[in-house]
């Protein structure tokens, strides 16, 4: 029964927790009384498989803001053009996510999320990206800039519902590199 309870609390939320946990609690306790434990476990399966399906519909919200900022950098060891000290133009999509809305009707005001990332674009805007101390040991690559941009807007973001979930870095209009944050 603990275990049934547990996978309930995880697997599902609001009025379903409670319907499906009372079904759950009425198996257990017709199976025990009449001890007829042979498919009790399958019942409890049952009740699972029916609980992550309520979970799966419930389904995840995700918001895009979208901002540029301009920058030199060099990188060593690629063995191209781009040792040389160069600049961009990075457009910079950045994507956070979260299951639930507020009581307005939104997972998050989209101007808190901007906010937050103009506050890290003028790091990044108009500077020499190797001699920032975010890139002392590492390069100012495509890969690293959206890296940083998603840590420290998760940093920023005082909501632990609301997470990043991705950030793309555009160098130019055909490449890009994304960062995708693992929940795991």
């Amino acid at each position: 029964m603990i275990y049934a309870i547990a996978r309930l609390n995880i697997l599902a939320s609001g009025s379903e927790i409670l319907r499906l946990g009372e079904e759950c609690y009425r198996i257990l306790i017709e199976k025990t009384e009449r001890s007829d434990t042979t498919n009790l476990q399958s019942s409890i399966v049952n009740i699972q498989f029916r609980l992550v399906r309520v979970r799966d519909t419930n389904g995840m919200y995700e918001l895009k803001v979208v901002t540029k900022f301009a920058a030199a950098h060099q990188l060593t060891m690629v063995g191209t053009k781009c040792e040389n000290m160069h600049g961009h133009n990075w457009k910079i999509e950045v994507y956070v996510m979260g299951e639930n809305l507020d009581k307005a009707g939104v997972l998050v005001d989209f101007g808190v999320i901007k906010k937050h990332v103009a506050e890290i674009m003028d790091m990044l805007d108009h500077k020499y990206l190797n001699e920032l101390p975010s890139f002392e040991n590492k390069q100012p690559s495509s890969e690293n800039i959206a890296y940083l941009i998603a840590t420290e807007l998760q940093q920023r973001i005082n909501d632990s519902a609301v997470t990043v979930s991705r950030v793309t870095a555009w160098e130019s209009d055909d490449a890009g590199a994304t960062y995708i944050v693992s929940n795991s």
